[in-house]
């Protein structure tokens, strides 16, 4: 046991230095590194054609680099704030949420879909909003109802609740993807936070009952079937629901 102790301090000499200023450096460390190979990446797939379209080979990767910047001001800010102020934050957020979901089917359609608030000087997607209120939700009742999660009072119905308004409000922009992807997000909230599996493989049983009607039924879910045809083959709309996956092709074939 003797031996242990200088070793234990060893340990906390070097947590201390990784976490200084309660900062995980190492994490930190990371992130900055992801994003630096992000933007090299960006700059070498659009200089070419922002110098042939806008005249400035600079012209993606200026505007990238400075919301980058203010996004690392942003974060190194934030962590500085005690996140436990988020239990009192998150039916507000939440609140606030759902009403630029709201708001967001009021402006005029663009590209087949109502996603975007003008700001003026830029756009901006609620649904990216809503991916982070549904997190903060989910882990506030998570977290005050741990014990009571086996339960479906606790550990079901409200969260089922919860992701059904967003993705209602979702599926009406639509935004079939971003929906897919928040339900996806809350079922594995659901599950690290305790809830019975059997639900899982309930809901597993139903979605896969839903994709065998939409395939024997055509036109059930219209939209929903027009994206995973069009994903199939999308040569056969390449200026209209095939374009984002062609360019996608383009982008990977050119390196």
């Amino acid at each position: 046991m003797e031996r242990a102790q200088p070793f234990g301090r060893a340990g906390k000499k070097a947590r201390v230095k990784t976490e200084k200023a309660g900062m995980d450096l190492t994490f930190l460390i990371l992130v900055l590194l992801l994003l630096s190979i992000g933007l090299i990446m960006l700059f070498s797939a659009s200089y070419a054609y922002a110098y042939y379209h806008d005249g400035n080979s600079f012209y993606y990767i200026s505007r990238q680099l400075f919301f980058a910047i203010v996004g690392v001001i942003m974060m190194l800010i934030i962590s500085r704030i005690d996140y436990h102020i988020l239990h009192r934050l998150a039916l507000p957020i939440f609140a606030g949420t759902i009403f630029l979901l709201i708001f967001a089917l009021v402006f005029p359609y663009r590209s087949d879909a109502k996603r975007w608030i003008n700001l003026g000087f830029t756009t901006f997607q609620p649904s990216e909003l809503a991916k982070f209120a549904l997190v903060v939700l989910f882990a506030h009742l998570i977290s005050i109802n741990y014990e009571k999660m086996k339960d479906p009072k606790y550990g079901v119905w409200p969260f089922l609740g919860i992701m059904g308004v967003i993705a209602l409000l979702m599926l009406l922009e639509p935004h079939l993807s971003g929906t897919i992807l928040i339900v996806s997000i809350g079922i594995v909230m659901m599950f690290v936070g305790g809830t019975d599996i059997k639900w899982f493989m309930l809901g597993g049983g139903l979605l896969i009952g839903g994709i065998i009607v939409m395939v024997l039924i055509p036109g059930v879910v219209e939209y929903a079937e027009s994206r995973f045809i069009y994903w199939i083959n999308p040569w056969d709309a390449p200026q209209g629901a095939g374009y984002q996956t062609i360019q996608s092709l383009y982008a990977i074939g050119s390196g």
